[in-house]
């Protein structure tokens, strides 16, 4: 009995770890670099005194590192949206160019970035070969003021543990081992014409699927 509670552990311990923070863990052999890349600006921008950038075209709402030059796995990018509180998430569109493809940009897809959640601010990237330049488009803060305050190449990921999180999979694999063999609620003598025992199934079923349900938000919100 012992040895099954510490596969049990070993199994939450294993799930927190290596799935919900793999991006932490992966971050870990990423060698940091700093290169001295050029930022622009499209005309859809624009540059204030104070360091922030408005949006005045969203349709030309780019921002771009050139010369880059380096091998890159992940781009840390410190924003805020300045004087607004009600915006929570924004789209940014993602442009590169690398050894593969040094004269044409393609689209690495959008990312949600959610300005309360850090573990957001984190862009996977995946060039092929060295990054040559990286375009971000802000078309989603039209006629909003935001400011860039820090970018960093191949930034180390936090580690984010969460009890509720460690809960919800104690719960579920509790649940899943009810469905084993020789389960002493399965060997309960149950009428024939009873349906205690499918509504017990059925009920073990639907908090499953809420309890992952629920993981699979906690994982991409």
């Amino acid at each position: 009995m012992r040895k099954k509670y510490w596969i049990f552990l070993l199994i939450i311990a294993g799930i927190e770890f290596f799935y919900f923070n793999f991006d932490a863990l992966e971050s870990r052999f990423f060698k940091q670099i700093t290169p001295d890349y050029e930022f622009v600006l499209s005309d859809g921008l624009f540059y204030n005194d104070d360091n922030t950038i408005t949006v005045v075209d969203n349709k030309n709402a780019i921002v771009e590192l050139k010369n880059i030059n380096h091998l890159v796995d992940n781009v840390y990018v410190g924003l805020k949206v300045v004087n607004v509180d009600y915006i929570e998430k924004i789209s940014i569109g993602i442009w590169m160019t690398d050894s593969g493809n040094e004269y044409q940009y393609y689209t690495a897809g959008n990312h949600d970035y959610i300005l309360n959640a850090k573990n957001s601010h984190y862009l996977r990237l995946h060039p092929y070969g060295k990054l040559e330049n990286l375009r971000f488009d802000f078309s989603d803060l039209e006629n909003y003021t935001f400011q860039i305050y820090t970018i960093e190449f191949n930034a180390k990921v936090p580690f984010h543990f969460s009890w509720l999180r460690i809960l919800i999979i104690a719960s579920i694999l509790l649940l899943i081992d009810l469905f084993r063999p020789h389960n002493p609620i399965f060997e309960y003598d149950f009428s024939s014409n009873s349906i205690k025992k499918p509504l017990l199934i059925s009920l073990i079923a639907v908090i499953l699927i809420g309890e992952i349900s629920i993981l699979n938000f906690m994982v991409y919100s």
